[in-house]
């Protein structure tokens, strides 16, 4: 994590729903059984009818038929271990993602039966996005392409794997979103001003590699897994049109592991609050601090936003301000304006200031403050 001080920021993340109490077996399982049947799904091609209304159920239904016609699971699965583990409602109309489990009496992936096989049971995760009543993604243990029965990254160039991203920004808006083809447009905005924009519309195809990045991308995704605050790294596919936003069409897209940070600041933004980021770092040093931290304007009041290693740390920190904001551990501090001090998560927030809506907007977002006047 970044250990500097960040202006205001939020990034939304994507959180799967824990199901607990499923059992081992389809039949067993709450969430299993009672589903409609592969034989009630249309032509038997992982569709049902009227798509644009697919229910949470009938999408589980399509992801579960799916897993027990994979090449896999029908070589060697055990029909008793299949269950759903988790499910989550995507950004599309009618998209849902997936998680079930099951175990097969031997290791490896698709059809074995010509090879020579370890006779163990092996456990196994699969991901499923459905889609306007279509499996659109499915993976096994991260490593297995069941759509296209091949390795993840298989056709994909090592090296292009580990090259910076062109931008890197938070996607703000979408724009000629296609659910037929899973394609359409974000609207990613920077942190402040590159060589170009700060701002930028970014076409994103219905063949457009999006992954799920964790370090190194980890799993492929579809379209309906982007949303609203998500942080983003794109690479471009072509020149850029100078236009504002700029626009450009994306070759790769990876959605980054979101912060407090972003939270904050896509929760400000949310919010109505106009967020500006000085062209440079306004770097804030203070001694009372173990790290740096930056300014920047919201609704035109400096606010002071520090960020550490940890949610720990920052709640170290936090417990060396006196509740009136002086002193702060060993230091005496004169303020100018009145203190206002806020913990969330592994940030630190400053406000110094009157300002009533601004205040009430940061305890909005942020809690009540932890010390100040």
């Amino acid at each position: 994590m970044r250990k500097h001080v960040l202006s205001i920021g939020i990034a939304m993340v994507l959180g799967l729903l824990s199901l607990a109490g499923c059992g081992p077996a389809a039949d067993d399982n709450p969430d299993v059984a009672g589903l409609p049947t592969v034989d009630q799904i249309q032509d038997g091609k992982n569709e049902i009818p009227n798509s644009e209304t697919m229910t949470k159920e009938e999408g589980q239904a399509i992801a579960l038929e799916f897993v027990k016609n994979s090449p896999t699971f029908k070589f060697d699965g055990m029909e008793e271990t299949l269950a759903l583990v988790d499910s989550v409602e995507v950004s599309m109309p009618g998209a849902w993602t997936y998680e079930l489990s099951f175990e097969s009496r031997h290791a490896g992936y698709g059809d074995r039966a010509d090879q020579m096989l370890a006779q163990v049971i092996t456990p196994h995760t699969v991901s499923v996005s459905v889609e306007q009543g279509k499996v659109v993604y499915a993976s096994m243990d991260n490593k297995w392409d069941m759509l296209h029965q091949e390795e993840l990254f298989a056709n994909v160039d090592p090296n292009s794997l580990v090259e910076e991203p062109d931008i890197t920004g938070l996607i703000t808006d979408f724009s000629e979103v296609n659910s037929d083809t899973a394609s359409g447009r974000i609207l990613v905005e920077l942190e402040r001003f590159d060589n170009t924009s700060d701002k930028y519309w970014v076409t994103v195809d219905a063949d457009t590699p999006i992954f799920q990045e964790q370090g190194l991308p980890t799993d492929e995704v579809s379209f309906g897994s982007l949303t609203k605050g998500q942080t983003v790294g794109v690479w471009f596919d072509g020149p850029v049109a100078e236009s504002y936003p700029a626009q450009v069409k994306a070759k790769r897209v990876h959605i980054l592991i979101s912060s407090d940070y972003d939270s904050f600041v896509t929760k400000l933004r949310d919010s109505g609050a106009n967020v500006e980021h000085p062209t440079l770092p306004e770097v804030v040093v203070q001694d009372f601090f173990s790290v740096t931290g930056q300014v920047f304007k919201v609704n035109g009041e400096d606010v002071q936003v520090y960020e550490y290693d940890s949610q720990l740390e920052a709640e170290a920190e936090a417990a060396t301000v006196s509740p009136s904001g002086s002193p702060i551990g060993t230091h005496m501090v004169s303020w100018m304006l009145p203190p206002h001090f806020y913990q969330s998560g592994d940030l630190i927030v400053i406000y110094l200031g009157f300002n009533q809506d601004t205040l009430n907007l940061l305890e909005d977002i942020l809690g009540p403050q932890f010390a100040g006047q």
